[in-house]
Parts: C-alpha cells; structure tokens; sequence
C-alpha cells in the first residue's frame, strides 16, 4: 500500500498534481496490521481543498510504532488515535512523529512522499559502555537519560543509585567522574520493582495526581449533573459537548503534574467516554435512569448481604470443586487411603467404587451368616427338645456371631470412609442448587430495587460507578508509566551489575572445581585436556 507514496510513473504524476495544487494536506503513516487481510503498514492521504491555494506544505505523520499488538490483528489505542488526529488537526511537529515539509523540499524530492524520508522514528541504538562492562559501575549519562522519571519523582534516583560519589570499581581510570553504582539497597533485580513501588516519593506523586483528577471531577461535577437539561435543549449535541470540553480541562489539569502527557491525558479521556457513550447519550435523552445502574451495583448498594452470601458460597464451591479434581488424579488405593486425611475425607472415584463394591460384598455376606444363624439356632432348639446333644450347635452359634460381628464392624468402618465423602458430596451439591436458585431471586430482587429507586439515587450511584470508571481509567496509565521506570533500571541491572571480570573469574573457579573433580576420578594423565587451562594434562 505504501507503494503508491514513492512509484514512478503515473502515480507520481498525480502526486505530483496533488502537491503542486495544494490539496495534498497530510501523510499518516499507520502501524502493520491494522486490517484484515494484509500485515503490511498502510498509509492515510489527506487530500483537502479547503485553503489549498494557500497550502505550501504537507504535514507527516510517522505513526506506525505506536499502536497495541494483538493475536491476529494490531489495533490504534485510544492515545494513539488521540495524539494522530491531535498533531493533524493543530498541524505540529513533534520529533520523530510529525514534520511540515515544505512544497521546494518535496519537489527537491522529485515528489517523493515515502515518510521515513521526512520523519524517521526508528528508536535511538541501546547504549553499551565497554568500560562499565569490563570494571563495573553505572554510565551516569545513562542513568541521567531517564531524568524524566527522576523530576516525577525526587530522591528516587539517590535511593536506586549512589549518586554522591563515583564507582570505586572505576577508581584507577581517568573517567572515574562519569559512573555510579547502585545502591546496596538493591540486593537483586527483584528488588527494583518492590524499592520503586514501595518509594514515599513514588507514592506521593501518585496522590498528588489522584487528588487533581479528584479536584477535576468536583468541578466537572455541575456539567455532568446538568447533562439532562442540556440534552433536552441541544439533543445528543450536549454530550459531544460534555466530552469535548472534558479532554480540554483534563489536559490542562494533568498534564502538568507530569506523569502523562498530553496524548495520553487525552487517551484515557477519549477511551473513558467511549465506554460512557451509551449511558452519557441515555442520561440525556431520558434523565438519571435507574435502568443505568448495573445489576451488582443495585445489588451492594441495597442488598449487600445476598453478595455476601453469594460470595462466600461460590468460594466454598470452588475450594470443594478444587479438592474433588485433586483427588481424583491420585491413582492406586493406598495413594488414595494415604490422601484420605489429607484430603478431609474425599475419595477418588475409582476408591468410592472400590469401598461401594466392598460393602456390597460385604453386606451378603452379613445376610448369608444371618440366615446361617437363624437355622444354627433352630437346630439348637430341635435338639434341647429331642434331648440331644446340643454342643455342636452352639459352638455353630458362636462362630456365626463372631463372624457377623467382624463383617458389622468392616461395614462400619467402610460407612465412616463414606461418610465424610457422601457430606462433602452432598454439600457441594446443596451449594450449586442453593446458587442457581439465588441467581434467579437476585434477578427478582434487583428488579423489585429498581423500581423502588428515585432519580436522586440513581443519580449518586450512577455518578459513582463514572468516578470509579475515571480513577480505573487513569491507574491503568499511571501503573504502565511506573512499569516503564521499573523495566528502564531493570535493564541497566542486567548491562552492568556484574562486570565481564567478575563473569570470567567464576567461570575459572568453576573449571578449577571441575578439574579437580576430574582428577579425584582418575581421568588425569589420559589424554583428557584440562577444562580450566584448555590443554592436556
């Protein structure tokens, strides 16, 4: 697609036309991906006849790194649309993203409008410091590259490194002045995130910001609450003009507490109001309906015990979900008996059979002796009336009820293995009933809640949920802002917090270890080359 920025032939022709009438008002160079059906980069000429007999430029705009990657498709954040249509519409030149390039210099191009020519925003080389990498310590420019952060942030920077005095592992060289090191507060790579996040200076500047988009939305607060009489006044106008005039005085409110700039300010902004649009657009057409709260909401707000309950019943369904599939991956009986205290008394599948088939076995064998029993006892009696000897069967009358004795007491034991299974089953069975019919009452009760809801109410708990949806939209960006940070000293932690020496003196030591190891073994003298000094033996 980009081909028709630099072809010969008649494609330069009309290029040429294009720009020599002025109608030619901006070049956007888009990111790969962006549609279905080509993973190339594709390009927006903007050909506008407005003014063009005044127009003796042409605006480029180099966006095609800037953009979310996605599976099977890359999509324009909100900040990206944001600052492109931003940077087009106050026609500005921000380095490495946008130039007003004259018609001479284009024609000079022979009407060349390939972007990368005007506007190349290929990213800076990472830096290597070969004397860092050898002896250790810091570059300080490059911890000073990150001077944005540092303003953000004040006594961060004397916290994550030694800035007060040079590298001692750079003492015996002249450019000593030019490294640091880090500071023994950081033991490992792992510390970085926790010192940074954990940081007072971090945590203020946070609440600083919070506290002016607090302040913005008291005093946006009016506007919003009016929203209803301007709709019936201006129509849907009266939102297009809420969110207009919101992406203004957000940015002139946050940008300059200078963890976002103005692109992103704006981002989030634009992304906010796209997930109010439909509710915003309700609100003005209709009032503070309470058809806008959203089912939990209603839920906390007037029935919070039902959550509650809910909450405490799902988590339960899960742990016993959770404890079944666990249990049913152990096979083996004696796994599964030694997993039987383990486990609170849940069975696998294959030992619930197993323990069923034995009681059933087990319970016929119980019938058999009784019936055995019953006839030895009958015979006893024949016998006393006949006056015969008896002995025979009442020693026939023992045995029996020694041997129904046994099998009452397997039965039993199986019942109690049984039992603690058969309540858990029965527990979570009576939860996912108890559930399913929760969720059709809470249907119910929040239908009956909201028609029992005035508009002043609807009104507080819809206002609420756009806080929370502004203070979540904002959080995002600032945690990526911090993330960003993070990964930046992570990154001078893997370059330079151990020097090539010290990497070259542990594997020595490793190979030393090695050989010796070798010797103990009987390998030295066989021809074997020596692993630390690379020769043989």
């Amino acid at each position: 697609m980009d081909g028709v920025l630099f072809r010969s032939g008649e494609e330069r022709t009309c290029r040429r036309h294009f720009i020599q009438s002025g109608i030619l008002e901006a070049v956007i160079g888009l990111p790969q991906g962006l549609f279905y059906g080509t993973g190339i980069p594709a390009c927006v000429l903007v050909i506008n006849k407005a003014h063009s007999a005044k127009r003796n430029s042409v605006l480029f705009i180099n966006a095609d790194r800037e953009y979310k990657e996605g599976k099977n498709q890359n999509s324009l954040r909100p900040e990206d649309v944001e600052k492109i249509t931003h940077v087009y519409h106050q026609k500005q030149e921000v380095p490495k993203y946008s130039r007003l390039v004259s018609r001479e210099e284009l024609e000079q191009e022979e009407y060349n409008l390939n972007i990368r020519r005007y506007v190349d925003n290929s990213p800076p080389p990472e830096p290597q410091d070969v004397s860092a990498h050898l002896n250790g310590g810091v570059p300080l420019k490059e911890i000073e590259a990150l001077s944005d952060y540092w303003s953000n942030y004040p006594e961060l920077k004397s916290d994550l490194f030694i800035i007060d005095q040079p590298s001692p592992r750079q003492a015996h060289l002249p450019t000593v002045e030019n490294y640091r090191e880090f500071s023994d507060k950081l033991t490992d790579k792992a510390s970085i995130k926790n010192r940074i996040e954990a940081h007072r200076a971090v945590q203020n500047k946070h609440q600083a910001f919070q506290s002016a988009l607090d302040g913005w939305w008291q005093a946006q607060l009016p506007e919003m609450e009016a929203l209803p009489v301007k709709g019936q006044e201006q129509g849907q106008q009266a939102v297009f003009a809420l969110r207009r005039n919101s992406l203004n005085t957000l940015s002139d409110t946050l940008v300059n507490q200078g963890l976002l700039d103005l692109y992103k300010v704006r981002g989030a902004a634009a992304s906010y109001f796209k997930k109010l649009q439909a509710d915003l657009k309700s609100i003005a057409a209709s009032g503070w309906n309470a058809e806008l709260i959203p089912d939990e909401e209603i839920l906390q707000s007037q029935f919070p015990e039902v959550l509650e309950n809910l909450k405490k019943d799902q988590a339960r369904i899960t742990e016993l979900d959770a404890l079944f599939a666990s249990v049913n991956d152990i096979e083996g009986s004696d796994e599964a008996e030694a997993a039987d205290d383990e486990t609170m008394g849940v069975l696998p599948k294959a030992q619930l059979k197993a323990y069923k088939d034995q009681k059933k076995e087990l319970n016929a064998q119980l019938r058999e002796a009784k019936r055995n029993l019953k006839a030895a006892k009958q015979d006893e009696k024949r016998a006393e009336k006949a006056v015969l000897d008896k002995a025979e069967y009442t020693q026939a009358i023992t045995k029996l009820n020694t041997e129904i004795e046994a099998l009452q007491k397997d039965i039993a034991d199986i019942d109690n293995k049984l039992a603690a299974h058969t309540e858990l089953d029965k527990e979570l069975k009576t939860l996912k009933a108890g559930i399913r019919e929760a969720e059709k009452k809470k249907d119910q009760l929040v239908e009956s809640a909201r028609a029992k809801i005035s508009e002043v109410e609807a009104k507080q708990l819809i206002l609420q949920r756009f806080k929370q949806e502004l203070d979540q939209e904002y959080s995002a960006y600032i945690r990526a802002y911090l993330q960003g940070l993070t990964k930046a000293v992570e990154n001078l932690w893997d370059k330079y917090a151990v020097t090539l020496k010290e990497i070259l003196a542990e594997r020595d030591q490793v190979a030393e270890e090695l050989d010796g190891f070798l010797k103990e073994l009987g390998y030295e003298g066989q021809g074997c080359p020596s692993v630390a000094g690379g020769k043989k033996p």
